[in-house]
């Protein structure tokens, strides 16, 4: 047995000692609406919005060898998009609603570099990831707030994600994921409280699942894996 234990050291130490340690990160931010404007005074209409979104995407792991990367990755989003009506036709914004949302984003990943030209790099990346998440609705009118909470929200994905990767130094390059030519399994649920007719509390579940080329659920799954196109920077050290 101590033969086993001792063999087992000996190969972590070796795999530490030729593996290269890795990080590597992303941000994402979007803001978009169409404002009206009414004899005067502006307001986002009800669609048109406006809705403005931040991510952050964080990885760590190990360069195998030339070709094999593996390790763990985090990610964060959030998003809020406001509506601003007129629904009494007085020319002015009696009416907004804020809805907000957020997901946290954990999983691994592996990545392979089938094709290597100099400083370019082509390659594929697995990836299995988790999210969790809710969000808050609230609606004014009338100088009156009503807030709703979102449902929690838990999601899973399993995809196979090409892209393109060209080394600026020795050290760092730059990473474009082509989310949208991804191959991809995605299944989310949304679980709700509710109270039924005998009065007790319930759990009103709902589940969505998507499989295909950018499969995705929902615009809440975990953006980072199916973005159209993502930019991102890989260090060595």
């Amino acid at each position: 047995m101590k033969k086993v234990f001792l063999t087992l050291a000996l190969a972590a130490f070796a795999f530490a000692a030729n593996a290269q340690f890795v990080v590597s990160g992303s941000l994402n931010f979007n803001h978009n609406g169409i404002k009206n404007t009414l004899d005067g005074d502006e307001y986002w209409t009800g669609t048109p919005n406006k809705y403005t979104g931040f991510g952050i995407d964080l990885k760590g792991g190990y360069q195998i060898n030339d070709q094999w990367q593996v390790g763990v990755m985090l990610g964060f989003d959030m998003g809020t998009t406001v509506i601003e009506d007129d629904l009494t036709g007085a020319g002015s914004v009696n009416y907004t609603e804020t809805d907000k949302t957020h997901m946290f984003g954990f999983g691994v990943y592996g990545r392979y570099d089938f094709l290597q030209f100099k400083k370019l790099n082509v390659f594929a990346e697995a990836q299995l990831a988790m999210g969790i998440g809710g969000g808050k609705n609230e609606i004014e009118t009338a100088g009156t707030t009503v807030s709703t909470d979102h449902p929690k929200d838990f999601a899973l994905t399993i995809a196979v994600v090409p892209g393109v990767s060209y080394k600026l130094t020795d050290n760092l390059s730059a990473d474009l994921y082509l989310n949208f030519i991804g191959l991809g399994f995605s299944m989310a649920k949304q679980t709700t409280k509710t109270t039924n007719a005998s009065g007790s509390e319930i759990d009103d579940v709902n589940t969505i699942s998507s499989f295909g080329l950018n499969a995705t659920c929902y615009q809440d799954d975990i953006n980072t894996l199916f973005n159209n196109v993502s930019l991102g920077f890989t260090y060595r050290f």
